[in-house]
């Protein structure tokens, strides 16, 4: 089986879709994804991933100002 993606503005979203669910073609299934839907899964999957984890990657740095001033004197 394969896969097409449409992108559809909303003006036409409802009318594209009933299209493609009234036709009678043995094999097509229309399944709906919404995009922020998809979006606040992924935040959420995020966010509890790194709700997780303890790092503590700044610890080590003493003067936040003068490790900042090293690391432009990095790029120079």
């Amino acid at each position: 089986m394969k896969n097409i993606r449409i992108e559809i503005d909303d003006r036409n979203y409802e009318h594209i879709l009933f299209l493609l669910r009234n036709l009678k073609i043995r094999g097509l299934k229309v399944i709906e994804e919404d995009k922020n839907k998809m979006n606040k899964l992924t935040k959420k999957t995020l966010k509890k991933l790194l709700t997780s984890k303890k790092v503590e990657v700044f610890q080590s740095i003493d003067d936040p100002l003068q490790w900042q001033r090293n690391q432009r004197d990095q790029w120079l």
